[in-house]
């Protein structure tokens, strides 16, 4: 999923003009007797800010697991809830970031939100038994069948 189109593009223009421009740069100046610093030197630095900006557009979906997967090891669910909420707005069709949301929510004490999340979960991916499995351990503890789990580990 792309982050920042703007950066996106930025990037690939800048890519670009280093692979297009620059050879027919390079032979103007060898042709015209004009220092070569003069143009390469600013596009050989402008390279690695084409290819980061090129890079920072792009998301990187695992990294945004991997965070707020720590966060609930850590306890701190409110910042993990957070982290999957910035997941979500860039892959909102992402069934496994709305079940870890619930996940998180539940932690919290949120169980009306936990719930609309799962149920979102459900909803795009009805056959994930993981999914249903979590659905039933939020209802049994908003329920007060079930006390509510503290960490990942007491699921």
């Amino acid at each position: 999923m792309i982050r920042n189109r703007n950066a996106l593009l930025a990037g690939i223009i800048i890519v670009m003009i280093q692979v297009v421009w620059t050879p027919a740069l390079w032979s103007m100046i060898e042709n015209g007797g004009l220092h070569w610093w003069f143009i390469r030197i600013p596009l050989l630095l402008s390279m690695p800010i084409g290819v980061g900006l090129f890079l920072s557009s792009i998301e990187n979906k695992s990294a945004h697991r991997e965070e707020s997967s720590s966060a609930l090891k850590a306890g701190d669910f409110e910042l993990a809830n957070d982290i999957l909420e910035n997941a979500i707005e860039s892959s909102p069709k992402d069934a496994v970031l709305y079940r870890s949301k619930a996940i998180a929510l539940m932690f919290a004490g949120r169980d009306p939100e936990a719930k609309v999340c799962i149920d979102q979960s459900i909803g795009m991916d009805k056959n994930d038994q993981l999914t249903q499995c979590i659905a039933e351990l939020l209802g049994d503890v908003a329920t007060g069948k079930r006390p509510r789990p503290k960490s990942i580990k007491e699921i």
